[in-house]
């Protein structure tokens, strides 16, 4: 079936937000001299000043995830179909890959429209030729269409490392640290993470009615998973209005908070409720571990993090949930405490690279490098000495990172407990590549002996 590509009409506001937001995370596409922002902070500025419906900002930020899910894969086949890549302006390159994205991946839209405004936006801007080289290569994917999407496409004078490089969509340098730890196996952690996350859910077990939300909750077809008080909804369900009645009210109550589901289950498997108090939520950001061990447990909790932000969010979060608020203080991770108690366990949800949550923050694969890993494994390992030096005789250490790499997670405790007297390991919980969660986790408890 042939389609009138010729342009036609002006550029449809949810995808000129997705090109704002995507200008904000990689502001070095434009040339901009700032600091790249994360995609969700991105969204929310851009979204929050325009005046759109919910249908174009549905759009606008599915088109700006995809983009950086897809980022590598829509390079290489624009890459494949071009003659002079190098010669195409770089924000041209993003315009022309958000329409393949839509091509390939977005069923929803017909082909010729996402030609149409690619192309009408490239030749009003950078004229003709540009233009005319967008609408040759963006026809060329929509014949080939059925091609791109087989993953042999990608295979062709490939390695393995740059095969999965190609497919799912990571920089070549990463994929062969992964390969390096994990063999071919990789494969499942990375296409894992090529689709949205699940929404998670906690549901505030000191609540009224929680039980009774959790069951119209869990009952739901697109409920993927519930572990009370821990809730996935299918990304379709995103949603909030496909939630049930009152979801909004539900959220403004305080009987559910939105938070990363395999997160919930990855500090839930450090059996908390047998911890010892006070606890020290050392890396307390925003407080959703921390509020998920008040809702859950009867644990004295104090917060601490480097920055006063984060912390101030806490007061207005316990406002909601009903909670009181837990004594919280600025304090460095890899530095002495300011404490005038000894804390019995020490809650550590580290900085790290992100690499198991890229299906919630698909920006950051394109933002690591080589000395940011390196930077931040020493990190880590000063954060792990600092907390455990704080600990009385008996007290324990609960270690979180939301990446998928050895070095900073099961290595990274080993050389701990190694270099360590009294240090022993009690349990660890491995990154799970056959999660339905597409999001992966790590998490360990030391003992002081």
């Amino acid at each position: 079936m042939s389609h009138d590509f010729f342009p036609r009409q002006p550029v449809p506001p949810a995808r000129r937000a997705a090109r704002d937001i995507l200008v904000l995370v990689f502001p070095w596409i434009t040339g901009a001299q700032r600091p790249a922002q994360d995609i969700q902070a991105a969204v929310d500025q851009v979204l929050s000043s325009a005046n759109m419906n919910p249908a174009d900002a549905g759009l606008a930020t599915q088109v700006a995830y995809g983009y950086c899910r897809h980022k590598g894969r829509i390079e290489f086949v624009l890459r494949t179909f071009l003659r002079s890549p190098d010669r195409i302006e770089p924000e041209v390159m993003m315009l022309m890959g958000m329409a393949v994205y839509e091509i390939l991946l977005l069923d929803r839209i017909p082909e010729y429209a996402s030609v149409d405004w690619a192309v009408s936006w490239i030749k009003a801007k950078w004229g003709g030729s540009q233009g005319g080289v967008a609408n040759a290569v963006l026809r060329r994917v929509c014949r080939e269409r059925t091609s791109l999407l087989d993953p042999d496409f990608y295979r062709v004078k490939a390695s393995l490392k740059t095969f999965l490089s190609r497919l799912y969509s990571w920089p070549d340098w990463l994929v062969k640290v992964m390969l390096d730890a994990y063999g071919p196996k990789i494969e499942a952690f990375l296409a894992a993470q090529t689709n949205e996350a699940p929404l998670g859910l906690r549901i505030n077990g000191n609540a009224s009615g929680a039980r009774s939300y959790y069951k119209l909750l869990a009952s739901q077809p697109e409920c993927v998973y519930a572990h009370f008080p821990t809730i996935a909804m299918a990304p379709g369900a995103a949603d909030i209005t496909q939630l049930g009645p009152g979801f909004e009210s539900a959220l403004a109550r305080g009987l559910v908070s939105r938070q990363s589901a395999a997160s919930q289950a990855a500090l839930a498997a450090l059996f908390p409720d047998h911890w010892q108090g006070p606890v020290l939520d050392a890396c307390a950001g925003s407080g959703g571990k921390s509020f998920y061990l008040m809702e859950t447990t009867d644990l004295e909790l104090w917060c601490a993090d480097v920055h006063t932000t984060r912390l101030g969010r806490i007061v207005n979060e316990a406002k909601r949930l009903g909670l009181p608020q837990p004594p919280r203080f600025v304090a460095r991770a890899d530095a002495p405490y300011p404490l005038k108690r000894d804390v019995k366990t020490i809650l550590l949800d580290v900085p790290c690279s992100g690499l198991g949550v890229v299906a919630r923050r698909p920006d950051g694969k394109w933002k690591r490098s080589r000395a940011d890993l390196k930077k931040v494994i020493k990190t880590q390992a000063a954060i792990l000495d600092n907390a455990f030096a704080a600990l009385p005789k008996g007290g324990r250490l609960a270690y979180l990172t939301c990446t998928i790499l050895p070095v900073e997670n099961q290595d990274q405790v080993a050389s701990f407990i190694e270099r360590t007297p009294g240090a022993k390991l009690l349990l660890q919980k491995l990154p799970d590549p056959e999660s339905q969660l597409n999001e992966f986790f790590y998490a360990a408890l030391i003992e002081k002996m």
